[in-house]
């Protein structure tokens, strides 16, 4: 019985073996492979082409919370007065007149300076707290313990994440809080984001359409089937089946391989241009 099993399992080792390798042989050499070999290569250089163009353009950052501004003239911006505990709407006051005297800030600093800072996200019913006062305009020592956790839960300059019913996010922030984002860095995340999930979801399945009509319209089975070639090559009658099973297996063993380098290309150049955070 364990001479017939294995005499078996050999016949079907070398009933695909022999079909398989035939197949990848036959795509080798046809031209119709190498045009959409090359074809797919093409496309995803094209995409990645413009993924590192957006990666490396500046985007314009926009003063969110108008902290740069100087309100009273004084050559301070708001955003340092606050942080020193001056009026910004008076001239008279501001960090100029500490001694020793503190120089004013150049308005550049205080755009982006307060950037998102938020390393877990909600789970069911739980909230969680998030955020961090990067610029200090929260955590000043002038403002009271009410006045830092005007969300009213129970800490200080931070913001409150939780789910609502319908699984959307909501949050509930303290004043002065991560009110500044970093533009160019979310917008260049975002469109991170963006381009994986097409290049995912639309670029492959792409490549791999064009595949399976090559796959189909080589007419290979049929004309082997009536020629009778599968039968000389393995001395014996094999279902119809078979080949094909047999076939497919031989057309993964082209399609595949040629899909995981496309994929390590995009992950190289993604992860080589894309954003560092």
């Amino acid at each position: 019985m364990a001479d017939r099993t294995n005499t078996i399992f050999r016949a079907l080792d070398r009933k695909a073996s022999a079909i398989t390798e035939f197949t990848m042989r036959q795509y080798r050499t046809k031209i119709s492979t190498w045009v959409v070999l090359i074809t797919g290569l093409v496309i995803i250089s094209l995409l990645m082409m413009f993924y590192v163009d957006a990666m490396q353009r500046d985007f314009e950052s926009v003063d969110n919370d108008g902290d740069s501004f100087d309100s009273d003239g004084d050559s301070y911006p708001d955003g340092q007065e606050r942080l020193y505990g001056t009026n910004p709407f008076s001239e008279l006051s501001n960090p100029g007149l500490f001694v020793p005297p503190i120089p004013p800030d150049d308005p550049s600093v205080w755009i982006d300076e307060d950037d998102f800072d938020w390393n877990e996200s909600p789970t069911g019913t739980r909230s969680v707290s998030v955020g961090y006062d990067d610029d200090g305009d929260c955590r000043t020592e002038d403002r009271t313990s009410s006045q830092k956790d005007t969300n009213d839960n129970g800490i200080e300059c931070d913001i409150e994440l939780s789910l609502s019913l319908t699984g959307e996010f909501r949050y509930d922030a303290d004043n002065f809080v991560d009110e500044d984002p970093d533009d160019d860095a979310y917008a260049k995340e975002a469109l991170h984001r963006a381009s994986i999930l097409g290049i995912g979801k639309l670029g492959f399945v792409f490549i791999i359409s064009i595949f399976i009509p090559l796959f189909m319209a080589t007419g290979l089975i049929r004309d082997e089937m009536n020629s009778g070639t599968m039968h000389y090559m393995l001395t014996k009658p094999i279902a119809r089946t078979e080949v094909f099973f047999y076939r497919v297996i031989g057309y993964l063993g082209i399609v595949w391989p040629y899909l995981i380098i496309l994929t390590l290309i995009s992950a190289v150049v993604t992860g080589f241009a894309g954003p560092g955070d």
